[in-house]
């Protein structure tokens, strides 16, 4: 495989896959250009037994069930995840560190990402009959929490100081980053735009943010003119896009930059 000259690895054939309670979507990349991309919104949120259905409906009229990847990659978006500090991390606690934030079951099997360039891990609860269907399937893949994946790409802008969300229709993750370290990661449940910005506003005033100054990146489910960017701009004056520079798309799929940046984020 050669390195591209933006350090991107040219893989000839990539499944990147992002599943959460809410919906899933998933993207191919084919010889360096993202081919196709799906997404399936569940009219309520599901169970992980159910949403396993789903995801093998989906892949299958998709018509990739029994296609042959290269790469593969899975994004787990949930709410059962914390961040921990490199200097107090130890790999012999990870339920215990969830228990702070989490209602955990017995049965609940954590794992980790590490993030080296912040000095954390991430340190969740995966959806383990997901996992295991995809080993199955397509055999050895990859596999982090979204949180992982969108401070890092929150990271990669190397600004001073980053407020970033990336929404879907039901939750938006929201990080906060500032010289280089991750000063608030969270996961936020919403229904209207009164909800989408009265978190965003207490997001401010705790960590004594200047909504005359400093900026708030947004991606995925928001565009200009909408209600939810038109509601973040009447109190936040500066507003921008956070976009994805990896990948290609093929111009059939019309995407904007900031759009799906976590499921095609996970493929570089």
């Amino acid at each position: 495989m050669a390195q591209t000259t933006n350090n991107i690895i040219q893989t000839p054939k990539a499944l990147s896959i992002l599943v959460s309670l809410d919906g899933l979507s998933f993207c191919v990349l084919s010889f360096g250009k993202i081919s196709l991309l799906s997404e399936v919104s569940f009219e309520k949120q599901l169970n992980p037994i159910e949403v396993l259905e789903r995801l093998k409906k989906a892949l299958s009229k998709e018509q990739l069930i029994s296609e042959h990847f290269e790469k593969v990659t899975l994004t787990i978006s949930n709410e059962l995840f914390t961040c921990v500090p490199e200097a107090l991390f130890n790999k012999n606690n990870l339920t215990n560190y969830l228990k702070f934030s989490s209602k955990l079951l017995k049965t609940d099997f954590a794992d980790v990402d590490a993030l080296p360039a912040l000095q954390l891990h991430t340190v969740y609860i995966p959806f383990t009959n997901i996992t295991n269907f995809i080993y199955d399937q397509f055999g050895a893949f990859t596999y982090r929490h979204s949180i992982s994946v969108f401070a890092e790409a929150t990271l990669a802008m190397q600004k001073e100081k980053s407020i970033a969300v990336n929404l879907t229709s039901q939750y938006f993750e929201l990080v906060v980053i500032q010289d280089n370290a991750l000063k608030l990661a969270n996961r936020f449940t919403y229904s209207s735009k009164e909800d989408f910005i009265y978190y965003i506003l207490f997001t401010y005033e705790q960590l004594n943010l200047d909504r005359e100054e400093d900026i708030l990146y947004v991606a995925g489910l928001i565009e200009e003119g909408d209600d939810n960017y038109e509601m973040a701009f009447k109190y936040i004056r500066h507003i921008a896009f956070l976009e994805y520079s990896g990948y290609e798309s093929d111009t059939s799929l019309e995407l904007q930059p900031h759009q799906h940046l976590l499921i095609r984020q996970a493929l570089i």
